[in-house]
């Protein structure tokens, strides 16, 4: 046998559970492990209790990865796994540092973070400007609603403004003749 070690990886798949009524096949989801002995063994498969047990880290790993990946109350925050911004290697690596909410990898921007990767500090960083840019969100609404009311204003005199120069005209029009 090969000294190599053997790599675990969970994954969520889905396996046969028998024929509905209408002939078609049922699935369910389950959890699946891949496990690989380079150069040449893989071998994937339902995961039982006890590779749970024997590959505790990646089970630990793919659990943090699942709890990622579930939506989490508006209270605590926007999910990275919605953030568009983020690709899927970034979400489990902010997974495996149980951070899940935008807000909280916004939180990490900043000095004392040298350990973490390039990419997610850059990641952070961006996280931060997005939050401070939507707190702004509401106060341009507010500014919008004035300047439209302003604008309806603005167009009542106008109107009333050009009704009085008609009555101007006519006056003025109307001397002329008298002079005239």
């Amino acid at each position: 046998m090969s000294d190599t070690p053997t790599l675990a990886r969970f994954f969520t798949g889905w396996a046969e559970d028998g024929v509905s009524k209408d002939g078609l096949p049922h699935y369910r989801e389950t959890v699946k492990i891949k496990l690989s002995r380079p150069p040449y063994l893989q071998l994937e498969r339902e995961a039982t209790e006890a590779d749970f047990e024997d590959y505790e880290g990646p089970y630990k790993l793919f659990l943090k990865e699942q709890q990622a990946k579930r939506k989490t109350p508006a209270s605590e925050g926007f999910p990275l796994a919605l953030w568009p911004v983020i690709s899927a290697a970034e979400l489990a690596m902010l997974a495996a540092r149980d951070v899940y909410t935008v807000e909280q990898l916004a939180k990490l921007s900043g000095r004392g973070n040298e350990t973490m990767p390039g990419e997610l500090r850059a990641l952070a960083e961006r996280a931060k400007k997005m939050i401070d840019m939507s707190k702004d969100i509401g106060r341009h609404e507010i500014i919008i609603r004035e300047k439209d009311s302003q604008i309806e204003v603005l167009k009542e005199q106008v109107k009333e403004l050009g009704s009085t120069i008609k009555a101007q005209d006519g006056i003025i029009n109307s001397l002329r003749q008298k002079v005239a």
